[in-house]
């Protein structure tokens, strides 16, 4: 069982930084998108803007899954596949 918490542990370890790198990326694709993405309505605006926003403060925080997935929604309603 200890085996497992260990392995668990470095797991988790190498996967953070990993996500980490990821967030500025995706709030760079979401700010670079949004100003030329058309037929968008100023609902979709705020609400991309909102998640942009939730996500990288999620990101300074430390919360890098929870930034990844308030991310990847504004991605997503920008018709971008997220990574």
């Amino acid at each position: 069982m200890k085996k497992l918490y260990i392995a668990t542990a470095l797991i988790v370890s190498f996967a953070t930084p990993a996500f980490a790198g990821h967030c500025p990326k995706d709030v760079k694709r979401i700010d670079e998108a949004i100003s030329v993405t058309e037929g968008l309505s100023t609902a979709q605006i705020t609400k991309i803007n909102t998640l942009r926003d939730e996500g990288e403060m999620l990101h300074k925080t430390g919360s890098h899954s929870e930034s990844l997935d308030a991310l990847h929604k504004a991605l997503v309603m920008l018709g971008i596949e997220p990574h």
